[in-house]
């Protein structure tokens, strides 16, 4: 009776020198290396990209740190923003009228009377809107006869400048002066700025154009 011959195992087969085996159990080592690297390459890209978004998050912080202390140190210097019709304000607002008033062209009025005109509210025959003259009395009116014209703006009274931010100073001014003049016989000094307002120059444009 015969005996059945027992075939080799792959251990056997590694242990005998098969090429077969060897060459099969080194790809397989290679594969395993091989899938090891991309993931350690993976993990490294991942790790660096991290890294990078980081530091880009880092960058714009700074960026917005060093915005913010530069727009502070801005404000710093300028000073805080003054809310309309505070002091603050009117002072800026005088400041660039006599700016703009620097350039303007004026004309100094000289008036003299024994008599107030006869309405407290129009000194010297004038009607203002603040500081603008924006009509003459025909008759009784010394401004009239004194060659003073609409659209003149009061720029000082006896040497005393005329804020056009202060509602009515102008009228209040002339009508002292003007008083004083007539107990006194004293002479009024007005200076006026003799250009047109600007709105009032936009406004003759307009007119003009559809002429």
């Amino acid at each position: 009776m015969w005996k059945r011959q027992a075939l080799p195992s792959c251990s056997d087969s590694e242990e005998s020198g098969d090429p077969a085996a060897k060459r099969k159990k080194e790809g397989k080592k290679d594969k395993e290396n091989d899938s090891k690297d991309k993931g350690k390459d993976k993990a490294e890209k991942t790790d660096k990209d991290k890294g990078k978004e980081k530091d880009k998050d880092k960058k714009d912080k700074d960026k917005d740190k060093k915005d913010k202390k530069e727009k502070k140190a801005e404000r710093a210097v300028e000073g805080p923003t003054a809310p309309p019709g505070s002091s603050q304000d009117k002072a800026k607002k005088v400041k660039k009228n006599k700016k703009e008033d620097a350039g303007a062209p004026t004309k100094e009025v000289v008036f003299s009377g024994s008599e107030a005109f006869n309405k407290p509210t129009h000194p010297f025959g004038l009607e203002l809107d603040g500081g603008l003259v924006v009509d003459l009395a025909d008759k009784g009116g010394l401004a009239l006869a004194a060659g003073v014209q609409i659209g003149w703006r009061v720029l000082s009274v006896d040497g005393k400048a005329v804020s056009e931010e202060e509602v009515g100073l102008a009228a209040e001014l002339l009508r002292a002066a003007e008083e004083k003049m007539a107990k006194e016989g004293t002479k009024v000094v007005v200076r006026f700025v003799t250009e047109e307002p600007m709105h009032w120059k936009r406004a003759s444009n307009k007119l003009a154009g559809r002429r």
